[in-house]
């Protein structure tokens, strides 16, 4: 570790802060219904039993997600507003005595909601004004301190040049995760025993830095519900660099299992979806296994088998954000263990360090979802080339 870089110790919510907790989901609870502004007012004495700012609003934030309700009415406040006061001038012109009353009965029945509804749609674009609404499924205050830990957790990963984890178990959710996100990783040991994984951090990227984050924090999830996994990263806070240490030893983190789906991204499930119509001598089959590349590993995307010969199948991998270096040491990879019947599909707009792309045989470029036709021609030419000349399936 460079002298110049200090390590940060996290402060997590435990066990000892649930009574504060429980006290500050209390109010959401009551509150359900009436408005922010409301929960502001009442939320600001409760603010001193908190450790700290920063805890609190985190927990604010996560509690936000649950009983604020990002949904925009319909049609929007402010074309609702227009209507409204086109409506109350026409009410006022002709007599009408209680013009707020007829204005949202008339504007709620043109638009078959409540009036009541109507009303509080009108201002439903101010933070203020947003109305409470209580989840189907009431939080218990283990699962909000939980998602507030995975809160501060994502933000520091958010300040990170590098992430290096490690999982013992449940790696296949997190390889799973990292495919979906597309995020630059290299894997350094066998998934049979766990595996060792270096991130390049949103600090790292010049460009696309946001969306990178956002990917990078679905990660995060995905390995924070895993049952043994540490992780190490480099941060810069207020432009200091510090390093930070995490295992599941520290903190309760969300365990939810959710089902897992047939396909790690809708780019994947697109892709396949275009290439099995082309109704070609290749079929796709998911769930590659992993290939050794040196002393990395890769995890293709899928696998294309001509003919139903498996001797001649060719992985398919689908890459996301890149970087110019990144891909050479991929294709270095590749080459240096004989692995260069292994196609790669780059989204070209996910570039996040300026550069060319490397020239190889075994690259098709894309944007948003990789073109069957071009992968199709992509695999023909591999085997061409494989099989000396003769003549490949199409």
């Amino acid at each position: 570790m460079p002298p110049e870089c200090r390590v940060f110790r996290p402060r997590w919510l435990g066990r000892d802060s649930w009574a504060w907790v429980s006290r500050v989901l209390e109010d959401y609870r009551d509150l359900a219904g009436e408005s922010r502004a409301v929960l502001d007012a009442r939320l600001r004495t409760d603010e001193a039993i908190a450790p700290d700012r920063a805890s609190f609003r985190r927990v604010r934030r996560v509690l936000d997600a649950q009983f604020l309700p990002r949904r925009v009415p319909t049609p929007e406040p402010a074309e609702l507003r227009r209507r409204a006061f086109v409506l109350a001038a026409t009410l006022r012109r002709s007599g009408e005595r209680d013009v707020a009353a007829r204005c949202l009965a008339t504007l709620a029945h043109s638009l078959h909601q409540t009036a009541e509804h109507v009303e509080q749609s009108l201002l439903a674009d101010l933070a203020a004004e947003q109305r409470l609404v209580a989840p189907a499924v009431a939080p218990i205050v283990a699962d909000v301190a939980a998602e507030a830990n995975l809160a501060l957790l994502t933000s520091m990963a958010a300040c990170s040049e590098w992430i290096r984890l490690h999982v013992a178990a449940s790696a296949r959710r997190v390889v799973a995760a990292i495919r979906a996100s597309r995020l630059i990783a290299v894997v350094d040991e066998a998934p049979a025993t766990g595996i060792d994984v270096t991130l390049s951090g949103p600090l790292s990227a010049l460009r696309r830095t946001t969306l990178y984050g956002r990917r990078l924090a679905q990660v995060v999830r995905a390995l924070v519900a895993s049952a043994d996994w540490r992780l190490r990263m480099r941060c810069l806070f207020a432009g200091s660099a510090w390093q930070v240490e995490v295992s599941h030893l520290d903190a309760a983190f969300p365990r939810a299992d959710r089902s897992p789906a047939r396909f790690d991204s809708t780019v994947e499930e697109r892709f396949f979806r275009r290439f099995t119509r082309l109704k070609s001598a290749w079929t796709l089959e998911r769930e590659a296994q992993p290939r050794r590349a040196g002393a990395r590993w890769l995890f293709p995307d899928f696998l294309a088998v001509p003919h139903g010969v498996r001797e001649r199948s060719i992985p398919i991998e689908i890459v996301g954000f890149w970087t110019p270096r990144y891909l050479e040491r991929k294709l270095a990879g590749l080459r240096e263990a004989q692995l260069g019947s292994h196609l790669l599909a780059i989204d070209e707009t996910l570039q996040v360090v300026s550069g060319d792309v490397p020239a190889d045989a075994s690259v098709v470029l894309y944007r948003g979802v990789p073109n069957a036709v071009q992968i199709l021609e992509g695999l023909v030419r591999i085997d061409l080339e494989r099989s000396g000349g003769a003549r490949g399936a199409t």
